[in-house]
């Protein structure tokens, strides 16, 4: 609901995560059991952010910020989700393993070559 009235204003619309990409890549967490399909659908259908910056780490630096998962659900949800998000339109994978000033440079290069 918010989405599509901000694009109408022009409005760069960023998003750190989109729920139904999320259910795609770990419907446990969402308790999803439906068809992976219908959520592809409602995906066609649902209004989209115009970049999604996905941070991503090696697996032990994601396990130290979320213990409550194990390595091997760690390494599969990494995987779904790299597997996933660089497939969609404004999708941009961010090393954030690197210094916080070398993160945030890269962002603001992807927006302003890509949006701005």
């Amino acid at each position: 609901r918010q989405i599509r009235p901000l694009q109408a204003q022009n409005v760069l619309v960023i998003s750190d995560r989109h729920s139904l990409l999320d259910i795609l890549a770990d419907p446990d967490r969402y308790r999803y059991g439906g068809p992976p399909a219908l959520v592809r659908l409602a995906l066609r259908l649902a209004p989209m952010p115009d970049a999604i910056l996905l941070l991503d780490a090696p697996e032990d630096v994601l396990r130290a910020r979320k213990q409550e998962l194990d390595l091997d659900q760690t390494a599969r949800l990494r995987r779904n989700y790299l597997d996933l998000y660089p497939t969609r339109r404004g999708c941009h994978v961010i090393d954030a393993t690197r210094p916080l000033d070398e993160i945030t440079s890269e962002i603001l290069d992807i927006l302003k070559t890509n949006y701005l």
